[in-house]
């Protein structure tokens, strides 16, 4: 009498509030690992199948063909397929305006819970894009891709008990595929076969009896090769990866074959580039703290190589960011250490896909940041631009300074565009995010050459960096640090002393960013020309006059 008295106090309560008694009901998860009916002798386990996750994401693609797609990227040693899911608002065309993220799980096969919450997460997106505004945010304006179980050989292999070729060893902690190696050796280690790397001292064992035999060659495997392929077609634009591994609870980034801080390759060693650690350590340090609001579970965000630390080479994440120049983490899932391993017990599969999901929700956000430096005055930067050299985000101010770091004066009508030789002049660089996503400490890096000497388009040769502070007896400085707000502008100003003997110079704009990298020519017979540069590089073609305005050298 006394619950029921309570109860209806509870229900006016509520009506009396305006509150419904009952949420609205929500679509139900699918656990297509635990829930599957078979018979096991690893207590507290259901028995997994491939086939069941085959049918779990062709399911998935039949309740919303709009947003979603199921894509074979390619086949395993053994002939099963490497799945892949692609959401997007328009699934079955290709946008080559937005850009493309991917999250992968199941490279080692006893990590079951690596497959879980890649899978689980794409079906929150699809469940949720009619309903919630972020979701639909993120998928009307990203391709993204996800596959849950790039090593369906080896995970078809830990459901074997006892082990058809080694009944002494407990099949479930299997961790590498099912390659055939001759004389009852199997397996290559999937995450050190990725070919940045591949032979560093800190890779993989070169013994085929070891839990981490890197593997014959790079990217001798099928299952990675998929992966790779589709990172690497020239009319995708991937900037983000998590691989989802288990466990010790960490946020990874590069390097791991390494203790050097991450650069992009992009990058000319020439112009001593800054590393990504900066904001690496922003996004991974959020994602953590995202990660322990919602069951106060502690993960460690670090360089794989340092913090973590475990050195790695030939892994998936390296490689990713080597290629892209773009985020790339690898997350180790729970346990944080010791007992259950990599046996997690079924009751902990939901709790780790909600501690991770606005993780993930927060990474692909980073993503919709979009830096633009127009090519000409009618590029509307939604693709890059066959003109060069009429950058109107590139502005000289040809009234000379007169003295080094005067105070700075708005570019006004009057001013002239055209640059003074043998004095200091302001030159303007302006930076637009087309994206939805504020850009901290984007990189604004100003170059000029003599137009007399060589092509124009040539990169790098040639170019050399402005010298921001007027004095050549000291390091040039021409690498400004800019905050980009979402659909905003910032403007920097740089200082810039041409000589006299170069009447006819090109001024270069690169803006590089984590979340928005300039894109790679993945082709090295192929030069880098300015006129396929991506958005965010650009370039103004100016004239240099003595100082007597009109009158040239």
């Amino acid at each position: 009498m006394r619950h029921a008295l309570v109860l209806a106090a509870l229900i006016l309560f509520a009506l009396v509030n305006g509150q419904p008694v009952q949420p609205q009901a929500q679509p139900p998860l699918v656990y297509h690992a635990y829930n599957f009916t078979g018979t096991t002798n690893i207590a507290g386990f259901g028995l997994w199948e491939f086939r069941s996750l085959t049918d779990d994401l062709f399911a998935l693609a039949k309740q919303y063909p709009q947003i979603v797609q199921v894509v074979s990227l390619g086949q395993s040693h053994e002939g099963r397929e490497i799945w892949a899911l692609k959401l997007s608002d328009d699934v079955s065309a290709e946008d080559p305006a937005e850009p493309e993220t991917l999250f992968i799980g199941g490279q080692h096969a006893r990590e079951w819970i690596g497959v879980e919450v890649p899978f689980l997460i794409a079906q929150y997106l699809a469940q949720n894009h009619a309903v919630n505004e972020r979701v639909r945010r993120l998928i009307d304006n990203l391709e993204i891709w996800i596959v849950p179980m790039v090593n369906p050989d080896g995970h078809e292999y830990t459901r074997l008990d006892p082990c058809p070729t080694a009944p002494q060893v407990p099949c479930r902690l299997w961790r590498k595929n099912r390659r055939d190696l001759g004389n009852g050796v199997f397996g290559v280690d999937l995450n050190r076969n990725w070919g940045f790397q591949w032979d560093s001292r800190a890779g993989g064992s070169r013994n085929p009896q070891s839990v981490t035999y890197r593997g014959p060659e790079p990217f001798s495997e099928p299952e990675i090769k998929a992966i790779r392929d589709l990172v690497l077609d020239p009319n995708r634009r991937f900037k983000a990866f998590i691989d989802y591994h288990s466990f010790s609870q960490i946020i990874g980034w590069p390097w791991g074959y390494s203790f050097d801080p991450p650069v992009p390759l992009s990058e000319n060693q020439r112009f001593d580039p800054p590393s990504d650690s900066v904001e690496y350590a922003r996004i991974g340090e959020t994602m953590a703290q995202l990660i322990w609001s919602v069951h106060w579970q502690p993960y460690r965000a670090c360089q794989i190589s340092l913090e973590c630390p475990y050195p790695a080479a030939g892994v998936s994440t390296d490689w990713f960011y080597s290629q892209t120049g773009g985020i790339s983490f690898v997350i180790e899932l729970r346990p944080a250490k010791g007992e259950p391993g990599f046996v997690l017990p079924a009751d902990q599969i939901l709790p780790t896909f909600q501690e991770n999901l606005p993780a993930a929700l927060y990474l692909l956000e980073q993503v919709l940041a979009e830096l633009i430096v127009r090519d000409n005055p009618a590029d509307d930067g939604s693709v890059p631009a066959r003109e060069i050299g009429l950058s109107p985000d590139i502005r000289v101010d040809g009234a000379p300074v007169g003295i080094v770091n005067a105070t700075e004066e708005p570019f006004g009508e009057n001013d002239h565009e055209d640059a003074v030789a043998n004095a200091v002049n302001r030159v303007y660089v302006t930076v637009h995010n087309r994206g939805l996503t504020d850009v901290p400490n984007a990189i604004v890096e100003l170059y000029w050459k003599d137009n007399s000497q060589l092509a124009l388009s040539a990169w790098p040769e040639g170019w050399e960096p402005i010298d921001d502070d007027g004095d050549p007896s000291t390091a040039p400085v021409f690498r400004h640090f800019i905050t980009v707000p979402a659909n905003g502008s910032t403007t920097t100003t740089f200082l810039w002393m041409p000589p006299a003997t170069t009447p006819d110079a090109t001024l270069l704009v690169r803006v590089r960013h984590l979340q928005d990298p300039i894109k790679l020519l993945h082709d090295p017979t192929t030069r880098l020309e300015l006129d396929r540069y991506d958005n965010n590089i650009a370039a103004r073609r100016v004239q240099v006059f003595s100082t007597t305005l009109g009158t040239s050298k």
